[in-house]
């Protein structure tokens, strides 16, 4: 998804000497590290076995068919660490790992893990409420979308200037990179495409921007 340069955290950043702009990788942080092992440890096997993986989706996904599953709270957790193909899981891990590790040593291991999880649960949260209302039909919801588009959000927020590169080769600032996303799963939205994955990714970018201006 992007790849950010360390050195421009700051959006006022001028280094000494001539420019120079230096790509990166950055250093895997714990929570991340983990993040990334659960996510494919839970993928790799329900991608080979189709039982396993119609298994995980009835009793693991956010699944509002009835009542009873829409208030089961073990699924706002769990349906975070499911996907729907390999390029689902790609695109979400990537950017876990290219932006993740920028807030975890902001905030620390254990408040960024929070935070993942909560931007996660709250997508997992609206999905079944428009379910309720008739706004949607009730469908599987799987994905760390909602989490990955709160982590994009706060960033955002912090670091507006920050420079990352679209589909790894686009280069716009992170601010700008997040309201793409977020037009893009409005009309997507709108457009009846993937309505669920599009309310989660929103309700996500909404948590995460509300937890660091609040």
């Amino acid at each position: 998804m992007g790849i950010y340069d360390r050195d421009y955290i700051h959006s006022d950043y001028r280094g000494p000497g001539t420019p120079q702009m230096r790509l990166m990788l950055p250093r895997m942080t714990p929570a991340v590290k983990w993040l990334l092992i659960i996510n494919i440890a839970v993928f790799v096997p329900a991608y080979l076995i189709p039982a396993l993986d119609n298994f995980l989706t009835v009793w693991f996904s956010v699944y509002p068919s009835t009542l009873l599953r829409a208030l089961q709270p073990w699924r706002l957790i769990s349906y975070q660490f499911l996907h729907a193909g390999v390029m689902h899981v790609l695109f979400n891990m990537l950017i876990l790992y290219f932006f993740g590790p920028l807030l975890e040593r902001l905030w620390g291991t254990r408040r960024f893990a929070v935070f993942y999880l909560v931007c996660g649960a709250m997508g997992g949260l609206v999905y079944p409420l428009l379910v309720l209302s008739n706004v949607l039909r009730p469908l599987p919801l799987i994905g760390a979308s909602g989490a990955i588009f709160g982590m994009l959000a706060a960033g955002a927020v912090l670091f507006p200037g920050l420079r990352v590169f679209f589909m790894g080769i686009f280069p716009m600032s992170l601010r700008t990179l997040a309201i793409l996303l977020a037009v893009l799963s409005l009309l997507k939205f709108a457009g009846d495409h993937n309505r669920g994955g599009e309310a989660a990714h929103l309700a996500g970018m909404a948590a995460g921007i509300a937890y660091v201006l609040g």
